[in-house]
């Protein structure tokens, strides 16, 4: 399990195991760590011989939040250096039968604000074009997507409000790639 916590003053990711179902949590590594940049909301997959994960990066010199992502190759023991990749939020990674990966994630910088994903053919080293799921001229509160592979196509939930609408909710798009 990946999380991120505070240390020294900003925030690291970290991967945890558990070993039987009723084990205890314990610490394997750390997954990213850079004094000047807090490495928010991790999302881990596991592709087998490759663990890859995303990260949500506040960038204070910019004014919003910048996804990252880095990989382990060796079980998660030593991790990549985390690479930039574009503005973004609370991403999470969906792995498709044939080998693909979806990563979704929410776009709250400027309007319309929008929930979005893309697709990497090649284990995560590059990355198509924004596929727009849904977007809306009103709150930016909207994010925390989750995308799973359902009957035949994919389905991502995600939270939602609407301009003027005080209500939050989860709602989704059924969608295919």
């Amino acid at each position: 399990m990946a999380v991120y916590q505070s240390v020294n003053g900003y925030e690291v990711s970290d991967l945890f195991y558990k070993v039987g179902a009723f084990g205890s949590w314990k610490y394997l590594s750390r997954i990213a760590e850079k004094p000047d940049k807090n490495f928010q909301e991790p999302a881990l997959l596991d592709l087998g011989e490759q663990l890859l994960c995303v990260h949500r990066v506040y960038a204070p010199e910019v004014g919003y939040s910048i996804l990252w992502i880095n990989q382990s190759l060796d079980g998660g023991l030593s991790w990549t250096l985390p690479v930039p990749l574009w503005g973004g939020v609370s991403p999470n990674l969906c792995w498709l039968p044939d080998s693909r990966i979806v990563l979704s994630y929410a776009y709250r910088l400027d309007k319309p604000y929008r929930v979005c994903a893309r697709v990497s053919e090649d284990g995560g080293l590059s990355w198509g074009d924004e596929i727009i799921l849904r977007e809306t001229d009103g709150s930016y509160d909207i994010g925390y997507p989750s995308t799973v592979v359902w009957n035949g196509g994919l389905v991502t939930a995600y939270y939602w409000q609407d301009r003027g609408d005080l209500v939050r909710r989860i709602e989704g798009t059924r969608w295919e790639v």
